[in-house]
């Protein structure tokens, strides 16, 4: 995805913040001047993740923020969480959001990974279905210069979405419950709080 001018103005010297594979050292493969890229980089991406916190529930961000950084919100009825993230030298902006735990029987997963996969040949958007420990998710990861602030809503917005959708179809055939899809906005982030969202 082509970069618009805002996300290029928002990251500065985001050219620099790759991997250089001439640097050394033990401890890091970036000279200290894509590091402070990077750090800008992740930094404006968590304002920008607190911004849309702020706007949608009017509540500080903290709120929904965890140890690790990761922001936990209730999108289209389900658990989502979003972070900036840097790995291997390159700042991401990551999303997930729970579809459902694997299936305890294990000649379940396998067919319920299949399907998963048919199912992202037809997902149009920047989520699709991805397998994490023993669960179920929708996830998109964007690198962090191609995003602008409005892109998190959108990347949110998507994670839910594919999220509550397999949610429907995969619980059917594969156990557990559905939830029934809806767009949730001020109430959904503050849902978290009372239905005691977590990791």
């Amino acid at each position: 995805m082509p970069k618009t001018k805002q996300a290029r103005d928002a990251t500065g010297e985001a050219g620099d913040a790759r991997r250089d594979p001439d640097a050394v050292g033990e401890d890091s493969q970036v000279t200290p001047k894509q590091r402070r890229a990077l750090d800008r980089l992740r930094q404006r991406l968590e304002r920008d993740l607190d911004r849309f916190i702020e706007k949608v529930v009017n509540d500080k961000p903290s709120e929904f923020t965890d140890e690790d950084g990761w922001r936990h919100l209730v999108v289209y009825g389900q658990s989502t969480r979003a972070c900036a993230e840097e790995i291997e030298g390159e700042v991401l902006l990551r999303v997930e959001s729970l579809v459902m735990p694997l299936p305890a029987d294990r000649e379940l997963v396998v067919p319920l990974m299949r399907e998963a996969l048919e199912f992202n040949l037809m997902t149009i958007g920047s989520a699709k279905f991805a397998i994490a420990g023993r669960r179920l998710l929708a996830a998109a990861t964007r690198p962090g210069d191609q995003v602008a602030p409005d892109d998190i809503e959108a990347c949110l917005d998507d994670a839910g979405l594919i999220a509550s959708l397999g949610a429907e179809r995969f619980t059917r055939r594969f156990g557990g419950t559905t939830k029934k899809r809806q767009r949730v906005k001020d109430g959904g982030l503050s849902e978290r709080r009372r239905a005691g969202v977590k990791r």
